[in-house]
């Protein structure tokens, strides 16, 4: 029978130091404010470019930036308990073999100082464009000037799942080294956290974890979510559903 539960701090972090891989998957309750994927071609490249010098790229941390740092004070409290999340699981999976998967589009876990070799995000980020030439791929967004197609020279619009169509090839080797580290995985004491994930995208953690889990006799989940933790009796004992908010409840991890 699946564990409904509340609070199992202790539990999750005795689990983690006991295991030989942790796989963590970040949800909608990870997302910061970030931008919207449905506007016209040329707003969005604005807007992601705005929201990159807002929150992550380097030129916002130099002198003369002061009204992009005053901006960003908006959303300061939201970002800050995300990013503290994000640095208390970096404590946790320090020496640990670990792999982290986002549908998150913001790019934000990428500024946290995990490995990027152990990061995939296969809903795509802000920091790729993609032609409506689909044969054109993908390319690295930074800077204004890189908001046109190298081959075509047409303004490219966000490499997100929510642009149609997706191109995949932005994620396509972070995914090979993921499903790689999967194969890994096999026999070996695996913590699998999914936190914040709900349904709206449940082929890319949800459904696949619990899959895992139940192939994996081995595997622990932990379904973190305020009120879509629920996990499938099929794997009992070995998955744990907590209804809590999954940001605070990484950020109650002593």
């Amino acid at each position: 029978m699946v564990k409904i539960v509340e609070n199992c701090c202790e539990e999750v972090i005795r689990q983690i130091k006991e295991a030989d891989k942790i796989l963590i998957g970040f949800g909608a309750e990870w997302k910061i404010p970030a931008v919207e994927s449905l506007f016209c071609a040329q707003e969005q490249w604005k807007a992601s470019l705005e929201f990159q010098q807002r929150y992550w790229a380097a030129d916002a941390k130099k002198e003369g930036n002061a009204g992009e740092k005053e901006e960003a004070e908006s959303d300061k409290a939201d970002i800050e308990r995300i990013r503290i999340g994000y640095q208390r699981i970096k404590e946790l999976v320090k020496e640990k073999d670990y792999f982290l998967i986002t549908t998150n589009v913001d790019a934000y876990l990428y500024q946290q100082g995990f490995e990027e070799e152990r990061i995939v995000a296969p809903c795509g980020d802000i920091r790729r464009l993609q032609c409506d030439d689909f044969e054109h791929g993908t390319w690295k967004f930074y800077i204004e000037e890189e908001k046109i197609c190298p081959i075509c020279g047409k303004v490219g619009k966000l490499n997100v799942l929510q642009n149609s169509p997706y191109q995949e090839s932005g994620y396509l080797e972070a995914w090979e080294r993921y499903q790689i580290w999967i194969q890994g995985a096999m026999n070996r004491k695996i913590v699998i956290l999914e936190l914040g994930e709900g349904f709206q995208t449940p082929t890319v953690m949800r459904w696949p974890f619990e899959k895992l889990v139940f192939f994996q006799e081995k595997a622990m989940l932990y379904c973190v979510h305020k009120s879509l933790s629920m996990v499938s009796e099929k794997i009992g004992e070995r998955a744990c559903s907590i209804a809590e908010n999954s940001v605070d409840f990484i950020n109650r991890l002593g």
